[in-house]
């Protein structure tokens, strides 16, 4: 799975650096082949983009899980104290004190 990503980064990677030797050209150049390139159709330099926002969901999903128990932290990502699963302290992995586990009556 991570060697799928690496690839997958790396084709990105290349597509995007050619899109812009493609987007140089065409702009840039005056020679009456390359004004007309449709190369830039699928050598897009917009694929950085692309690349950042893989890289960061990468780091996103990395770090938005539990350390204890292993659970999502996506909602309320930034603003989560306390897991949700495990209610455990996500600063110190201390258990919260209260009904453990047990709704009240």
């Amino acid at each position: 799975r991570k060697l799928k990503g690496l690839v997958a980064a790396a084709l990105l990677a290349i597509a995007a650096l050619c899109g812009c030797v493609v987007f140089f050209l065409m702009f840039v150049s005056e020679h009456p082949l390359v004004h007309e390139n449709y190369n830039l159709m699928w050598l897009n330099p917009l694929y950085i983009i692309s690349i950042v926002l893989l890289f960061t969901l990468a780091i996103i999903m990395k770090w938005a899980h539990c350390p204890w128990c292993g659970g999502s932290l996506l909602r309320g990502f930034y603003k989560n104290k306390v897991c949700p699963h495990c209610h455990r302290d996500l600063q110190s992995g201390k258990k919260k004190k209260g009904h453990g586990g047990r709704g009240r009556k």
